[in-house]
């Protein structure tokens, strides 16, 4: 095939500028869902069309609603997306999306720095800032009072030597979304999530010191620094005092 009929299918077949722009917010949202467990939903603002309008479809004590402004750097974006730029659509979206997570949680892996993620990080900071001078104090009250609650149940209970189910299963509950479960051969971490409830520990009930920390609580940076010790103390407490 010559070099100019190849082109010409090409863009044929190339996406609306509308479509290109659509193929990336739904690859946003499939990212925060793949690598941050994050449920979001990702449009234009119906009130502001320059802007890119985010929400946490889940519990949190932060805003639910994120703004971004839809600047030219994004638009350059949006239009390399719609030329096929090989890669660009997985690279951008995963580095949009590690900053997204970052302003509800604080991620485990950064986003690599190509050309891409360093205008993603300026205008999400942007929007970060935006946000945050639009809050009420009430909310960061709230949010560091659930802090502190939950720094609070993990240090006291790792401290111990022992720990009932009981106690176990109320501080595992001062952690938003977790709650405990379990069966005949073990106790189970669990969270809620709007899909299912997503399993990320398992403790054995018939083995002390026996337990399996999942993936999905690797790869929760902060939490899994507060939890994991509450999990190792009643995994090594001995059964009969449980």
């Amino acid at each position: 095939m010559k070099k100019k009929q190849k082109e010409k299918l090409m863009k044929a077949f190339r996406p609306s500028f509308e479509n290109a722009r659509q193929q990336l917010f739904q690859h946003l949202e499939n990212k925060a869902d793949e690598l941050y467990d994050l449920a979001i939903s990702v449009k234009l603002n119906p009130k502001k069309q320059d802007e890119l309008l985010i929400e946490n479809q889940g519990p949190t004590t932060r805003d639910k609603q994120l703004t971004v402004p839809i600047d030219q750097s994004f638009t350059t974006i949006i239009k390399r997306i719609q030329e096929r730029e090989k890669g660009l659509l997985d690279q951008f979206a995963t580095n949009l999306t590690h900053e997204i997570a970052n302003y509800w949680y604080v991620p485990a892996v950064k986003a690599p720095e190509t050309e891409s993620a360093v205008a993603t990080t300026k205008t999400v900071a942007e929007a970060k800032t935006t946000n945050e001078a639009a809050k009420t104090t009430a909310t960061p009250a709230v949010e560091k009072a659930d802090e502190q609650t939950a720094v609070a149940a993990s240090t006291e209970t790792a401290a111990t030597d022992s720990m009932s189910l009981a106690a176990f299963t109320a501080a595992i509950q001062q952690f938003p979304k977790f709650f405990v479960d379990q069966d005949t051969e073990a106790i189970l971490v669990k969270e809620k999530t709007p899909k299912e409830d997503r399993l990320l520990a398992t403790i054995s009930r018939h083995t002390v010191g026996e337990f399996v920390i999942e993936k999905a609580l690797d790869r929760k940076y902060k939490l899994k620094t507060e939890v994991i010790p509450v999990i190792e103390t009643l995994a090594n407490t001995p059964l009969a005092e449980r």
